[in-house]
């Protein structure tokens, strides 16, 4: 099986939450707050280094979509997804 991971791994592994089929899933807050400490480190200043980051993360996901189709990495916004799996249990607990 072959996984697709973010590079340098070292840095990006730690955001691995699981994988999916033959795909590895990020947690997407991590990844984008790291991305933008890199560009802060560069820039001094948390706007454009957030604006940054954005555009590299879009790029890079363009990128790994053209070069690994279904093994590019997903990314999962894990609050909103823990956020959407409780208010989805409470409207489906019936009483």
């Amino acid at each position: 099986m072959f996984y697709c991971f973010l590079n340098p791994r070292e840095a990006f592994d730690q955001y691995v939450i699981g994988f999916v089929g033959d795909q590895v899933c990020y947690d997407y807050e991590l990844v984008f707050e790291h991305l933008v400490e890199q560009f802060k480190s560069h820039t001094g200043k948390e706007e454009e280094a957030s604006q940054a980051a954005a555009e590299f993360f879009n790029e890079l996901i363009i990128q790994y979509e053209e070069e690994y189709g279904d093994a590019t990495p997903l990314f999962l916004n894990k609050r909103k997804w823990q956020d959407f799996c409780l208010h989805y249990s409470k409207t489906n607990i019936k009483h």
